[in-house]
């Protein structure tokens, strides 16, 4: 009996944490889908490099108004320390691969304009996986053995 209870407290655990990376990811998808320019039909690389610099930097202004706020010798609010977390891990996650649908590709911008914020609808989009590089040089390449792309900045 105490076991049963033991698997069931894992198994809610587990799928507490899968529904939180789908809900971030689904706001991550969003925040894109409304932060392209209406009157393109297509993303350049540059402009889908713009776009996850703005998603990055998009708390700046937040955490300037606590640091602001703070006396000297107290510490950081609690938002704002997450906030600087999650933008250090945004950070290292473009340096690494910043997985978004290919906004350089017409038909998935004609989806993404019209995508409900539903995960599970995006089974057929296109994705890219975004680097930020220290060359000037930009490439991109299939990934093997998904529709994914890879395109240095």
């Amino acid at each position: 009996m105490q076991r049963s209870h033991l698997i069931a407290g894992r198994k809610s655990i587990g799928k507490a944490q899968r529904l939180d990376t789908i809900s971030v990811t689904a706001e991550r998808y969003m925040w894109f889908r409304y932060a392209m320019d209406d009157d393109k039909k297509v993303l350049t690389n540059e402009d889908v490099h713009e776009l996850i610099m703005m998603y990055i930097d998009r708390n700046d202004e937040e955490i300037a108004k606590f640091e602001s706020e703070r006396r000297k010798d107290q510490p950081l609010h609690k938002s704002a320390e997450a906030m600087k977390f999650v933008k250090k891990q945004n950070q290292g996650e473009y340096k690494s691969g910043f997985k978004l649908p290919d906004l350089t590709d017409a038909p998935t911008v004609a989806y993404m304009r019209t995508w409900n914020g539903d995960i599970n609808a995006l089974h057929n989009v296109r994705f890219a996986i975004f680097r930020e590089a220290s060359a000037a040089s930009s490439e991109t390449t299939l990934a093997s053995g998904s529709d994914a792309i890879m395109a240095d900045a």
